[in-house]
């Protein structure tokens, strides 16, 4: 389940980094609104979010995970971190896309994910 479903992940997410560095598995595409809000009132030294990418390109990422949704992963992960967070990136590259990963390599830094 998508964590920022939850009404009161900025609590859950408190509780956890107070006790020790924590990572939050995401899809990155809620970050407005009140889930905006509880994102910024989360601890960017003690939280890093990990965001799901398949792909360099819309097309491939989207045939596996939904029309527009890499679109809205992206966005996500810049404004994450436009928000001070670190960003990590877990991708599933299929064989047949072997030839993704370059490009795919080369998108998250431009993006400044390492």
């Amino acid at each position: 389940m998508e964590p920022f479903l939850l009404p009161d992940i900025d609590e859950v997410v408190a509780v956890c980094t107070a006790v020790l560095p924590t990572t939050l598995l995401t899809n990155g595409m809620l970050f407005k609104g009140r889930r905006l809000e509880a994102l910024q009132r989360m601890d960017r030294e003690r939280l890093t979010l990990q965001i799901s990418l398949d792909s360099a390109t819309p097309e491939i990422h989207d045939a596996h995970r939904g029309r527009g949704t890499w679109a809205r992963a992206v966005a996500g992960m810049r404004l994450a971190i436009a928000e001070g967070f670190r960003v990590k990136v877990a991708a599933t590259l299929p064989p047949e896309h072997s030839d993704e990963r370059e490009p795919f390599h080369g998108l998250l830094d431009s993006l400044g994910i390492a």
